[in-house]
């Protein structure tokens, strides 16, 4: 049987994700940031070359989430090429280490309405935290899309209903502080339900 076509829409959001092979750590974070630079400059690089619009992302030591919007139809080559990139200067890094980094096809799911936008999102930058790895998302040692010394990583665009990062970090603080807190535990239902989809 051939692989199911992947749906495309030019005004479609997609939450994308993969797990590394055998869902070992090969993504866990060096002491250096050198992993975390060399992935930050390849969705960089894949990023400008098709034109794709990144919201929010993070790597884990085995998988990782990213948020995105692809106008020009292009979600497949632009995965193809960032981890096709990636996984070869990662073999680069990890001493000893041959094969792919990523032998499975990667996930996507169209977030069906924009107000489930900000759940993903808030559900992305929680991820370290509420696999009780860290107390805080901030203190995440891995690439993760939260503003560092005041600057926002340079891939990141604001959602449609935000004028700006700054305005959407404003309104996420809040909700990730809340979150750390316990107060909106519930709020992660509706976006559970669609990402909860992705592995079934």
């Amino acid at each position: 049987m051939g692989r199911r076509r992947r749906q495309q829409r030019k005004d479609a959001f997609y939450f994308i994700t993969n797990r590394c092979f055998q869902a070992q750590f090969i993504l866990k974070p060096d002491a250096d940031g050198e992993l975390n630079a060399r992935v930050l400059r390849f969705l960089a690089i894949a990023q400008k070359r098709y034109g794709v619009l990144i919201y929010g992302y993070v790597f884990m030591s085995n998988h990782f989430h990213i948020l995105v919007k692809a106008p020009n139809l292009n979600l497949s080559p632009f995965m193809r090429d960032f981890q096709t990139i990636l996984s070869k200067h990662i073999n680069t890094l990890r001493e000893h280490r041959e094969g792919p980094v990523f032998p499975c096809r990667f996930h996507s799911v169209i977030i069906p309405t924009d107000s489930s936008l900000l759940n993903v999102l808030r559900y992305i930058l929680l991820n370290p935290y509420r696999a009780k790895l860290v107390h805080h998302p901030s203190l995440w040692p891995g690439l993760i899309s939260l503003p560092q010394d005041g600057l926002h990583p340079r891939v990141l665009s604001p959602l449609p209903e935000y004028d700006s990062l700054d305005d959407q970090w404003n309104h996420l603080h809040y909700a990730i502080e809340d979150a750390v807190l316990g107060a909106n535990e519930v709020d992660f239902i509706g976006a559970d339900a669609v990402l909860n989809a992705i592995w079934s």
